[in-house]
């Protein structure tokens, strides 16, 4: 089944019309629908949360069913249908989190009471001998219960590395033909060492023997039975109304718990089977363009080639295609079924998988291909949690309260895994350019909105439209994955993050139109990890791309046979590149390698970052695609990008990130473009050529506010502070100066006269405290959290403009004799104060400081706290300096 494309309420405005639609905060909020927590709680205290969702500027939200112990049952139903009648009272919609269990695929435990669904699984056990032996008794491996031998293959072994060979004897008629109750068969062992493989089907899988099996179809239908179907017939008259659509978390093979790394040859790793899977084998290879044909049974014997390496083609063509039928199953089985099912009962199906460090691509937690798995989705999904992504945090591994034991890859969190969605989302035209991310959650409650804003703004740069936020929950303090945004009325920074939520709405309706013209399109490599070897993985190549300032989208083999080249550019589902980039693979499968070939000879140019080209994977033939290493990429892709697909700088900004569109409406030709910096310590001040010299204005989403920037025809003044972002779109209406952070300063001589304390409760008492104190590092103050609130007065003069304080910690609102200046989140921020008349005025500054002072929880010991209070000094600054 086709899907039903959904538009998004404003699909056909131009680019300025929909930035101008979303500064009048005439738009819904559809972009964003965090999770709620339910545990079971009073109704009321549910009330509560869904209204303080609805405070925080939020239309929509995900129910977190994992937490409830009645899910699917009678408290279960009767908590839901409350929560939609309420939401429907308040013109919310309602989305589902679809099992009871992490991962989804527990389907409800629905396979507990159905055995025969039970994941099938290969088990591998060996024994090696020497020879020569003649009729040599070998106790045969034990089987449990319901287990049975699929093969037992003796393989001569290498002397010198001790590795399999390619010679192999098979056993398996020999073992089978034993009479019951006989353990030992009787062997001829010719002459050297051999190993005897015993590769058996099992459905006792150890850890969670209740989990579906992703290469059953049968099996998957459980998600149907035991979760989808009851859901529809308690409440299918809210279905495509106030009730959403499904959320699927994380699901997998499930084969291998607890590593990153399931790859094929990985120690005493089960993998997923079928007893049709040897047949789809070998079709598949003899499918490929092999040279070589294989039999179901040729398969079948050399099955342990997928527990153990060895030498040669055939092998890596083995692998290759086990993980190709496994992940195309995975497809059509599990994502396929959950995503026509919604569809078909008017709602969405989305989530994401587990892509942490290339998992996408691999078994055990993942899904064996990330485009395959979540391209029958109604958005495409990922997730950024468990301190994966911390500012400043951009060249060496970091340690992490998650990640199976391993620290986490800066490049891949910061350069590879937002490309995923935004790729896929702009390349499934049924999406729509949906690109959504679960983001915020497990990071610890020192993620204060400051270091929640920074990552969302990162999120935004690589086109994420569409957001999780991560989590409400009506318990306090509750240990389960936090920060909570709400917190029964305890944190002090839930109007902050209700502003946050307004910034994000803004700049998602914002981003959400246009055309990303992108010159290239980079390949998606996992075969070459599944033909073994090493192989550079993409994240290498996608922060090479993003650091050079081009666009790009990632693009994956099943496409490869659309794309329709014309005078050196190909095209494909309404997008164009100029060139395909394929990460360095020692090994590609023959039948990809001829389709890149193909897309080579009819002009496109194909080329590979890395030191050598990829070599067939049955015969290591070598190709000769043209090669640029890390230094001579960026030279290239400046040669071949046009000028829209290019943010031109004066000088290198490496962590400088841009998003640009231009108008997709018929006739217009507006540009925007998003710009945001990862530098978390220094301001960023280049000049940006632009595409044409018609004026631009900057708009802050955060202030909701225009500005005029330094333009000199083609030439944009640009300056970012540490972590700062702003949009630049085509527009000549006046607007106020922007601040450049370069005018006459002096200080604002503020005279404090008292500090107040204020707790989240609304309790406050005034305190022997003073501007420039940390407030956390004073006695009696180690654990608060809430308002300091600085009240005294500054002498503005003629021509003052700005009030800028240097450091802050950690969100500031100012008022200027009660007149609201706004609220700002950097550590160094500005207020405009050039309304007001020469003279002592007012000020007040109320300072949020960060929940971790008050709540400890193990994820905050890998995010940097921030200082209390008015840290820094306060400036008044006038006119340029000329």
């Amino acid at each position: 089944m086709s899907h039903t494309t959904i538009k998004q309420p404003g699909d056909r405005l131009g680019l300025i019309d929909r930035l101008n639609s979303a500064a009048s905060d005439s738009e819904p909020r559809e972009y964003i629908f965090p999770f709620l927590w339910m545990h079971g709680e009073p109704q009321e205290t549910i009330k509560e949360e869904i209204d303080a969702i609805y405070r925080a500027n939020i239309r929509e939200f995900c129910l977190e069913s994992r937490t409830h112990e009645d899910f699917c049952r009678d408290k279960w139903w009767d908590d839901v249908g409350f929560i939609l009648r309420y939401a429907k009272e308040r013109g919310m919609r309602v989305w589902l989190l679809d099992d009871k269990f992490f991962p989804t695929g527990y389907a409800n435990a629905y396979v507990n009471d159905h055995p025969e669904l039970r994941r099938v699984e290969l088990r591998m056990e060996y024994r090696d001998f020497a020879g020569p032996r003649t009729s040599t008794g070998m106790r045969r491996a034990t089987l449990a219960e319901g287990e049975t031998y699929v093969t037992v293959t003796a393989y001569k072994r290498d002397v010198d590395s001790g590795e399999i060979t390619g010679e192999w004897i098979d056993l398996t008629e020999t073992v089978k033909a034993l009479a019951p109750g006989r353990e030992t068969f009787y062997w001829d062992v010719p002459e050297g060492e051999w190993r005897i493989f015993y590769v058996i089907r099992t459905t006792r899988a150890p850890g969670r023997p209740e989990y579906i099996d992703m290469l059953s179809a049968e099996s998957c239908k459980a998600m149907i039975y035991g979760v989808y179907q009851p859901h529809y017939d308690h409440f299918k008259e809210y279905f495509g109304n106030t009730f959403a659509g499904f959320f699927s978390d994380e699901p997998c093979f499930a084969n291998d718990f607890g590593d990153y790394y399931s790859i094929l040859g990985k120690i005493r790793m089960m993998i997923p089977y079928r007893d049709d899977i040897c047949a789809l084998i070998a079709d598949r290879i003899n499918r490929s363009g092999a040279e070589a044909r294989l039999t179901s049974e040729e398969v079948r014997v050399r099955l342990p080639e997928l527990f153990k390496t060895r030498a040669g083609g055939e092998q890596r063509m083995l692998r290759w295609a086990y993980m190709d039928v496994v992940s195309q199953l995975y497809r059509d089985n599990f994502s396929s079924l959950l995503g026509n099912w919604s569809r078909e009962h008017g709602v969405q199906y989305i989530g994401h998988i587990i892509e942490d460090n290339n998992t996408h691509q691999r078994l055990g937690h993942g899904p064996g291909h990330y485009f395959r798995a979540i391209g029958p989705q109604d958005m495409a999904g990922i997730d950024i949690v468990l301190n994966q992504y911390i500012p400043g945090m951009t060249e060496l591994y970091h340690s992490t309260v998650g990640g199976f034991g391993y620290d986490l890859d800066p490049e891949f969190f910061n350069y590879l895994l937002p490309a995923l969605p935004s790729s896929l989302a702009r390349l499934n035209p049924a999406m729509d350019g949906r690109a959504m991310c679960e983001i915020f959650g497990a990071f610890g409650w020192a993620e204060g909105v400051p270091s929640m804003k920074k990552m969302l703004d990162h999120m935004l740069a690589w086109g994420i439209n569409h957001f999780v936020p991560h989590a409400f929950s009506p318990k306090f303090p509750d240990p389960d994955c936090p920060p909570h945004f709400y917190g029964r009325g305890n944190i002090a920074q839930a109007g902050a993050f209700g502003d946050l939520m307004r910034y994000m709405s803004r700049l998602s309706h914002v981003l959400s139109g246009g055309n990303y013209i992108a010159d290239f399109a980079a390949l998606y490599n996992a075969e070459a990890e599944w033909c073994g070897g090493r192989c550079e993985t993409l994240q290498r190549t996608a922060k090479i791309i993003d650091r050079a300032h081009v666009a790009y989208d990632i693009v994956w083999e099943d496409i490869l046979d659309e794309f329709d080249v014309r005078n050196g550019r190909t095209h494909v589902r309404g997008r164009e590149y100029s060139a395909l980039i394929v990460p360095e693979s020692p090994y590609l499968p023959p039948e990809l390698l001829a389709k890149l070939e193909k897309l080579s000879e009819a002009g496109l140019k194909v080329v590979v970052h890395g030191n050598t080209p990829p070599k067939n994977a049955e015969n290591s033939a070598e190709t000769n695609f043209k090669c640029y290493s890390d230094e001579q990429l960026p030279g290239f892709l400046l040669k071949n990008v046009s000028e829209n697909g290019y943010i031109r700088l004066s000088k290198a900004a490496p962590l400088l990130k841009a998003y640009k569109k231009t108008d997709a409406v018929s006739g217009g030709n507006a540009e925007l473009i998003f710009l945001c910096s990862d530098d978390d310590f220094r301001e960023t001040r280049v000049t940006m050529t632009l595409s044409d010299d018609r004026p631009r204005r900057f708009y802050d989403a955060w202030d909701n506010a225009f500005y005029t920037p330094r333009q000199c025809g083609r030439e944009l003044e640009v300056l970012l502070p540490p972590a700062g972002a702003i949009v630049i779109v085509t527009d000549d209406r006046p607007a106020r100066a922007y601040d450049y952070r370069d005018g006459l300063s002096r200080p604002a001589g503020f005279e404090c006269e008292t500090v107040t304390v204020i707790a989240p409760d609304g309790t406050f008492r005034t305190a022997d405290l003073r501007p420039g104190q940390d407030v956390t590092e004073q006695p009696g103050f180690e654990n608060f959290h809430g308002t300091i609130r600085y009240e005294g007065t500054v002498n503005i003069a003629e021509g003052d403009r700005l009030l800028r304080i240097s450091e802050v910690g950690e969100i500031v609102t100012a008022l200027l004799d009660g007149f609201d200046l706004g609220t700002k989140l950097e550590r160094d921020c500005a207020f405009d104060v050039s309304g007001f008349a020469p003279g002592n005025h007012r000020l007040t500054l109320n300072v949020v400081n960060n929940p971790a002072h008050m709540i400890s929880d193990p994820f905050s010991a890998f995010m940097p706290i921030s200082r209390s209070g008015l840290v820094g000094e306060i400036r008044l600054e006038g006119t340029r300096n000329e």
